[in-house]
This record gives structure tokens, sequence and C-alpha cells, in this order.
């Protein structure tokens, strides 16, 4: 459920419940930076192997109504699966599956309004 209005989300509220009040950036194995400006970051994890970001617009001004983002993930090495979930649908709007080394990894976001999922597993 939207923590916001109680709605949408389908198959992302999870993310959005359980979301930690503390930034992304702390969450220990999914150090996430790169947001930019007026974008909000959660992290949960199963480090090493599954990794769910809620990513949000806040308000401030001035800022598009709506964008792309990127985000710079430390990630451990192998092979990947990277999803970014549209949580009006909880359909996959783009789907990435990459072969890491280990360390940070950039993924760019599609455009979004007021915000998206990502999901990463193994």
């Amino acid at each position: 459920m939207d923590p916001r209005n109680g709605t949408g989300l389908h198959g992302c509220s999870l993310i959005a419940s359980a979301a930690p009040a503390a930034p992304a950036a702390t969450e220990a194995g999914a150090a996430v930076a790169g947001r930019g400006p007026c974008v909000t970051a959660r992290v949960l994890s199963e480090p090493g192997k599954a990794y769910a970001i809620y990513v949000r617009r806040v308000d401030c001004a001035p800022h598009p109504d709506s964008g792309s983002t990127s985000l710079v993930l430390d990630l451990p090495a192998g092979h990947w699966r990277a999803e970014w979930l549209n949580t009006t649908t909880g359909m996959a709007d783009t789907v990435v599956e990459f072969d890491h080394a280990g360390g940070q990894r950039k993924l760019d976001s599609p455009r979004f309004t007021e915000d998206i999922a990502l999901k990463i597993v193994r």
C-alpha cells in the first residue's frame, strides 16, 4: 500500500510499507548514491542476494514533473537481474540482466513522475 494514500503499489507494497526511516546510503551492503536532487531512496535487502529500492520524488523547487534518476549501488560479484517497477501497475518498465565483477554499479531508471521501485536479484 502506498504510505501516502493507502492505494496502489501492487507488487511493490512491501517496499513502501517496510522502508527504513534512515537514508538508503546507510544500508549495509547496498550503499545507494547518485539519487540527485528532489529524490529519496529506501532500501530493503538480503545482502548479497536481493535488494528492493523504493525511489520517490519529494517536494522541492524547482524540479520537473517527471524525469529519470540514477542509482549507484555497491553490489557483490555475480549475475544480477534488475527490474524497474511501475508502482501504479506493478509491472516492470525496464529489465536489465548483467554480470558484475563486484563494487559499484550504476543503474539508470526509466522516466517516472512520483515514484518507482527497483528490484535486484541474483
